[in-house]
């Protein structure tokens, strides 16, 4: 009897058609094999290409600094060019490239001087420095002198380097300042408009107001001249007091007298003058 299995009816390849299967098969490995090769290939030869391509960039003559440029915005101007490139850290002939800008940038951050800084490679051999300076416009006395900005920003303490000829504002109080007070804010803003208005012209020289001091009762008084001439202004608005300071100031120079106190903030009064003559001028 003939067994019949239920795999007989299968018709099984012949040798050469073995043979050709087995042919493409490798055929198509060599093929992938090749394609794999090759990827890795091209990837080593980036790398390679890459490595070269950083290696001229950092190692060129071409791209040593040679110059470490510095532009001043805004009105400050206390630190000049050579001394904000020392501070900065920066040297000649160090590679573009491998120039440190994030540690120098902090360094100048960290002098009180500079309020904003920026620093950008100019291809292929420049650095520039673009720096905003605080401008000081007066001391102010908070058990200690400190400098202010013209911002009314306090911005450092004062030492003995500093040696500039600015008024000093007085009468604050230290307390209310570290606190935060919106008083000592107010307070500011009004002696800055004095000391360094945006506009207004003064009635007083350059250099004349030598103090600003500020009090709750009586508002601000101010010292003029070398021979200092105490004048109460009191309490805002200005203007007008200033305008009879004006005429008040010119009067007395047209007859060689000097006042050693000027009142003008009489409210029974608002339109004359209080004085304290310290007799001719000399």
């Amino acid at each position: 009897m003939r067994v019949i299995s239920r795999h007989s009816n299968r018709r099984v390849p012949d040798r050469a058609t073995r043979i050709a299967q087995l042919k493409a098969l490798a055929l198509a490995v060599l093929r992938s094999f090749a394609l794999v090769t090759g990827t890795a290939a091209a990837a080593a030869a980036t790398l390679w290409g890459g490595w070269q391509v950083e290696r001229y960039l950092t190692t060129a003559p071409r791209f040593a600094i040679d110059e470490l440029a510095v532009t001043s915005i805004g009105s400050g101007d206390h630190l000049d060019a050579k001394q904000l490139r020392a501070i900065a850290g920066l040297r000649l002939g160090d590679n573009i490239f491998r120039a440190r800008l994030d540690p120098a940038r902090t360094r100048l951050e960290q002098n009180p001087w500079i309020r904003t800084v920026s620093l950008t490679r100019e291809l292929p051999r420049r650095v520039r420095l673009t720096v905003e300076q605080r401008r000081a416009v007066a001391y102010v006395e908070l058990s200690g002198l400190y400098l202010l900005d013209e911002t009314g920003q306090v911005f450092k303490r004062a030492t003995w380097e500093d040696q500039l000829d600015l008024p000093t504002l007085t009468g604050l109080s230290r307390r209310d300042f570290i606190a935060g007070s919106p008083e000592i804010r107010s307070q500011i803003d009004l002696a800055l408009g004095l000391i360094a208005p945006r506009k207004a012209v003064l009635p007083w020289d350059p250099g004349e107001l030598s103090e600003v001091h500020f009090d709750s009762d009586l508002g601000l008084t101010l010292e003029l001249g070398s021979q200092p001439t105490e004048v109460n202004l009191g309490f805002p608005p200005f203007s007008d007091k200033l305008e009879r300071l004006a005429r008040t100031r010119g009067e007395l120079s047209r007859r060689q007298l000097r006042a050693a106190a000027l009142y003008l903030d009489d409210s029974r009064q608002p339109d004359h003058v209080g004085m304290a003559l310290a007799g001719p001028v000399p």
